[in-house]
């Protein structure tokens, strides 16, 4: 990537759920609690909750619990798909036979076109960057993510997607 080390740092983890209920119930089951932080991400007609996992290692890290939202369509362009094979029929059946899983991860970088661009020039291909946002009881959270028009996640899930924060971050209003 185009940045200078330490730069690039781990953002959040995911864990991808049939529904948000079946997410928190692993989480609670695993790490005994229950997440309350989250909404809905209109863009993709997904929803989430957040728990904060962050150290000095890993500075501002979360958790995020995610699934479609629904009843909910997702609002991209005719022929994309939602992020993180969300709409993958076999990713359905996985989730439907095993449970919650954790199954990719996300990357914060300080400039994502960038990021990128480099990516692309070792054949990479993340996907266009797109906006996206969500609002929380304490404002609007924004940010620009690479996302394939397919949704796959890179090489399943092995490498992350590339994330850029707008002002706010949500791991701010999280409790420790």
């Amino acid at each position: 990537m185009n940045a200078e080390p330490g730069q690039a740092r781990l953002d959040h983890v995911i864990l991808l759920a049939a529904s948000l209920e079946q997410g928190l119930d692993w989480c609670h089951a695993r790490l005994g609690v229950r997440p309350t932080s989250g909404g809905a991400h209109p863009l993709m007609g997904t929803h989430n909750r957040l728990l904060r996992i962050d150290a000095p290692a890993f500075p501002d890290a979360y958790f995020e619990i995610i699934a479609i939202q629904p009843g909910v369509a997702h609002r991209r362009p005719a022929g994309a798909r939602r992020w993180f094979d969300l709409d993958d029929p076999g990713l359905h059946a996985q989730l439907a036979t095993h449970g919650p899983q954790i199954a990719h991860w996300v990357v914060r970088v300080p400039n994502v076109q960038a990021a990128v661009a480099a990516w692309l020039a070792l054949g990479i291909d993340c996907g266009p960057v797109i906006a996206a946002s969500r609002q929380t009881p304490q404002g609007l959270l924004q940010w620009r993510m690479a996302v394939r028009d397919d949704g796959r996640r890179l090489f399943d899930g092995a490498l992350p997607s590339l994330i850029e924060w707008g002002a706010r971050h949500p791991v701010q209003d999280m409790p420790e």
